[in-house]
């Protein structure tokens, strides 16, 4: 993929989850400004149209790469399904909390927690918070984690 269609891509699934919040498509595509064609295009199969009105699935099978930690390292890692992208999102919001108040309730709550790439290796989130500091350390910004990786 090229830069601007990983942009519109991104956009797109965030356009998604805005309307599983229950935005309409077109707000959801106003918002992240996208058009309604290049959503559909990129969303596809848990787009359907129901009496008269565009709805989305509860979950999806939409490809996505995301950054965890895992192990003391950085990873980006292809997340085959919402699921598993909830599950990341949960811990990069756990991360960006911690880096922002020091508070590292959020992340001891997903201590232990796995996921599973594309494919199908298995890595456990670092929920250690002076792991956690030395991973962000080594990045260039370390005080935002990126959620996905462009």
């Amino acid at each position: 993929m090229t830069f601007r269609q990983r942009e519109a891509r991104l956009r797109a699934l965030e356009a998604l989850s805005l309307m599983r919040k229950g935005r309409s498509l077109t707000a959801a595509a106003k918002e992240t400004g996208i058009s309604p064609p290049t959503f559909k295009r990129h969303i596809g199969k848990p787009l359907q149209k129901r009496q008269g009105r565009w709805r989305v699935k509860s979950h999806d099978r939409i490809s996505r790469v995301m950054t965890i930690f895992s192990k003391g390292k950085r990873y980006n890692i292809e997340s085959r399904d919402s699921r598993t992208a909830s599950v990341i999102g949960r811990y990069n919001s756990a991360v960006g909390h911690y880096t922002q108040t020091g508070d590292a309730a959020n992340l001891q709550k997903l201590k232990g927690v796995a996921v599973k790439d594309a494919q199908g290796r298995s890595y456990i989130l670092e929920t250690r918070p002076s792991k956690v500091i030395r991973i962000l350390e080594r990045l260039e910004e370390p005080d935002v984690p990126t959620i996905y990786a462009i």
